[in-house]
């Protein structure tokens, strides 16, 4: 029998290199983004949002954590842990925290 990920299993999201969109997404478990992305991303269920080296995010996320690899500008409203990479291309942005224990905090990184 041929090996194959049941996607009807499976909790994550990737969306690859070259993808255009623009909108508003609802994503549910672990996501990785390669490609580019205009909106609103807010992740479902305490899940993880990681921006890959190639992918970039303009607008706003609301997520649990955020690892930071390419580039973001815009806000971020982070339930718990940012990670910029010291490899990121370029980081604009608004930090609001969701966590009413801790502090806003606004900066950049080009």
């Amino acid at each position: 029998m041929a090996d194959y990920i049941n996607l009807k299993e499976q909790d994550f999201s990737f969306f690859g290199r070259g993808s255009k969109l623009n909108g508003r997404f609802h994503l549910s478990g672990s996501t990785h983004v390669s490609s580019l992305i205009e909106g609103e991303i807010i992740m479902e269920n305490n899940a993880d949002l990681i921006i890959e080296k190639n992918g970039a995010i303009t607008g706003e996320v609301t997520c649990n954590n955020i690892e930071i690899y390419g580039t973001y500008e815009g806000t971020i409203k982070i339930k718990r842990v940012v990670v910029a990479n010291k490899e990121a291309k370029r980081i604009i942005c608004n930090i609001q925290n969701v966590n009413p224990t801790w502090i806003r905090q606004n900066w950049s990184m080009d």
